[in-house]
Formats: C-alpha cells, structure tokens, sequence
C-alpha cells in the first residue's frame, strides 16, 4: 500500500497492508494503489491551481482556508438555488425536493407496515407515544406515519426497547418483507425539533435514517455550512438506505432474513466479507456495480442494476449547480501534511467542519477515510478472479439455507 494512502486512511496496522498486497496479487498484480495514489495527487495538484495556490508551496491552514472558503461560496450557490427561503421549514421543503428530483425512483428492500405495525403493538414505544400525545398504541399506528415511529423511536427509546424490537425482528420472515421507495422527510411538527436537535448532539448531523423502513427525516438550521451540510447529509444517508437496502434483497429468499435485517440496521458483521485477509464490506460491492457505465453483469440472482444504483453526489449537484463542479472527484481526496495532519478535500468533511466550526488541525477527515477505504476496495472487485472471491462472500444464492 502506498505511503500516501496509508497516511490518508490513518492505517499503521501492518496487516491491513499485508492483506492489501495479497489481494493484489490475487487480482494479478494490477497496481490498484498506485494507480489510486497518482490520481489522488493529480485531482489535489488540480484544486490546488483552482484555488490559485501553489502545490508545492501551501501551508495547511493555507488550503484549509481556501477549501472553507470555496465551501462557502458553494452553499451560497445553493441558497440562490433554493430561491434563498424565508425560513427553516421552507429550506427543509426545498431541500427534500432537490434531494427526491436528485435520487429519482430509488428503492430500498424493507418491513412491510402491516408487520412493523404488529411489532409496535407487542411492544409499544411509549417514548414516542408521550412525546406525541398519544394514549394507546392503537391509534399510534393508526394515525402517525409508521416510518416517523420508528425515526422517532430511535432516538428517544432505550436500549432495553430496542433490544426488545431486534428480538421481534429476528421472527420474520420473507412475507414480511416490500419494495418500497425511499422516503424523504422534512416535517413542520414541532415536536420533531427536540428529537432532531437530541440526534445532532450526538451525531452531529441533522438527519436521522431508518434502514427497516427505508425512510430519513431531517431538519435545518441555518448559519454557517448549515443548509449545505443538511442537504449533504441527506443524500449520503440515502446512499446507505439503498447499500443495505441492497443488501436486505440480496437474502430476501433466506429462510433467516430476520437475522440479516438485524446486522442490516446495526451494520454488522454479515455485511462484511474477507478475500486473502482484506475485509470488503458490502458498500464497496454496490458501489463498484452502481458505477459501471454500462447494466453489466451484477452476478447476483436477487439484484438488478437500479437496485444498486450509487449515487455521486457531487455530480449531481454540479448538473443543478454549475458552480459546485468543483467537487467532483474529491470525495476520495486528501493532502498528508506528516505528522497525521491531513486536509480533507472531500465535501462532507469540509461541510461538518464549517458547520462545527472546527480548525484545521481538528478538521473531519472521517467521509474521506471511509470514501477512500471504499473506493480503494471497489476497484479490486472489477478484476474477474477477485471478483468471483468477493462475490462469492455475500451471494448466497447456491446455499440460501446457510445458518447464519
């Protein structure tokens, strides 16, 4: 592995490298990370002269500045776009009408109400039920939306309930299961303001999302990198609605897909597989599918091209926003300062730095890492004999009976 992406991923465990060089010879020897190393300098080099910095002559908190500077200028771009709303209702509307005509008709594998809404009447969340002024979990589930249940439920039920609600989820079977678009929500219900504000303080994002209900509900505060970072955040936790959507389908024959549902909503092990010692998790599998140019062959029996479709979100800003191309190809981007100092040029990172008002020696480099990881996998994946290995990991469409 190569020195630059070792300092970007913060990997100093030597058998990450180990298992990397394995990989590559069993993909043939491709020079996967030198060829990612080169284009991780040739991208930063180049938005280094777009910044109108010199590569070779630019302190960190000189490119910090410039990168915080651009983001700024990106969301202004962005307020224009959504015809600079009044206030924070009409920024969340706006903001989930952009992000639904962004993901089109994304589907996500998921509970079916009639099985969540059973779920809910064995073991009522009576957090919820407080908070919304409602007396009986019967007229719960008959007059709130199911999806925000469970979004609300996550946040402000215990442990012990949820504990509760994963044993119910290990009972169900395929029959239980729907295709269902993902749901955007932008709710003016107050109510939902200490539940999201509860959820920022501890995640530090405004977006909450439900893998079992394939849904998300956020809100907006406005301020510095705030309408930027909410629109960012909501296409990213689509992103993952669709991986583990994905993913769920994958085994919806299995006579144990309770089982998989719950390493679904806690991303556990089953969505990680091994290859010569390299740990593939199931987002670098779709994403390397949801990027080819063409339907090609998913290899899978349950899946189709649309239901590993991976959406580059800066892209798709950049067709609405001309002036966000910028963006594109930095998600996986970084510049090594030594000493484990590192710019993220990647916009999520930059988006929750502004946001939390961070320095540069403290900036968020998480989405770059795991942007990086993920892209860095993905491309073993297209090599035929690591690819059969990979797949062979996650398909079970030759042994759906495997105790899992």
């Amino acid at each position: 592995m190569s020195k630059l992406i070792r300092q970007l991923l913060n990997e100093s465990d030597p058998r990450f490298s180990h298992s990397l060089a394995r990989l590559e010879y069993s993909a043939g020897n491709p020079g996967i990370d030198v060829e990612l190393t080169a284009e991780i300098l040739s991208v930063a080099n180049a938005k280094h002269k777009e910044l109108g910095l010199d590569p070779k002559d630019t302190t960190g908190q000189e490119l910090y500045s410039a990168l915080s500077n651009k983001l700024l200028e990106s969301e202004e771009c962005l307020v224009a776009y959504l015809k600079h709303p009044a206030s924070s209702d009409q920024a969340g509307t706006a903001i989930a009408d952009l992000c639904r005509e962004i993901i089109g008709k994304q589907d996500a594998w998921t509970i079916k109400n009639t099985a969540i809404k059973k779920i809910l009447k064995d073991n009522p969340p009576k957090k919820v039920m407080k908070l919304f002024h409602f007396h009986s979990v019967d007229s719960l589930v008959k007059r709130m939306d199911i999806a925000e249940v469970i979004l609300a439920a996550r946040v402000v039920e215990s442990k012990t309930w949820w504990s509760k609600t994963k044993r119910h989820y290990l009972s169900l079977s395929t029959q239980d299961f729907e295709k269902t678009p993902i749901k955007i929500i932008a709710p003016t219900d107050v109510r939902w303001i200490s539940i999201i504000e509860q959820w920022d303080k501890v995640k530090h994002e405004r977006v909450i999302g439900s893998k079992e209900v394939g849904s998300l509900i956020f809100s907006v505060v406005p301020g510095r990198g705030g309408y930027i970072s909410t629109l960012l955040s909501v296409l990213r936790v689509a992103n993952e609605l669709a991986v583990h959507g994905s993913y769920l389908k994958l085994h919806y024959v299995n006579p144990s897909i309770g089982n998989v549902l719950v390493h679904t909503v806690d991303d556990g092990e089953m969505l990680r597989g091994s290859v010569s010692g390299a740990v593939f998790h199931w987002r670098d599998v779709h994403r390397y599918f949801g990027l080819l140019n063409t339907e090609g062959d998913a290899s899978f029996v349950h899946l189709d091209s649309h239901d590993l479709r991976w959406l580059m979100i800066e892209t798709s800003l950049s067709l609405r926003i001309p002036e966000m191309a910028f963006w594109i190809g930095t998600d996986i981007v970084g510049v090594s300062f030594g000493d484990g100092r590192l710019i993220s040029m990647n916009l999520l990172d930059l988006a929750y730095s502004a946001k939390l008002n961070k320095s540069y020696t403290k900036m968020s480099v998480s989405y770059l890492q795991m942007s990086l990881r993920s892209e860095l996998m993905a491309r073993y994946v297209k090599f035929p004999a690591s690819r059969a290995l990979v797949l062979k990991q996650f398909d079970i469409s030759d042994n759906i009976l495997e105790d899992w």
